[in-house]
């Protein structure tokens, strides 16, 4: 059985809101280098930090709810057998399933 992507939707809100938050980064370091917004360097960098922080603990959340979405769909048993026959070690995805079988 070939796996099937699981898809939360057209677009992935993390993807969105991590765009909106570098838009306000890129945004706000724009005014400030034009003058508009007296910040410090040091508030600059940490927007930025800020900024990355999110967009990878987003990226994080994402994988986790994609790997819950597929565990669920799949099963846990057989969505590890499916990892280990993709990485190549089909003697351990037997072996997993001969184990998986007895329980």
């Amino acid at each position: 059985m070939t796996p099937i992507a699981v898809s939360s939707g057209p677009r992935h809100p993390w993807v969105t809101v991590s765009i909106l938050v570098t838009f306000f980064a890129g945004i706000t370091q724009g005014l400030n280098s034009a003058g508009f917004v007296g910040l410090s360097t040091t508030q600059m960098v940490t927007i930025w930090l800020v900024s990355a922080v999110l967009v990878v603990l987003l990226a994080i959340a994402d994988m986790i709810c994609r790997a819950y979405m597929t565990a669920k769909t799949y099963g846990f048993g057989e969505a590890s057998v499916a990892g280990l026959n993709l990485l190549g070690h089909g003697d351990m995805a037997g072996t997993a399933a001969a184990g998986q079988s007895r329980s």
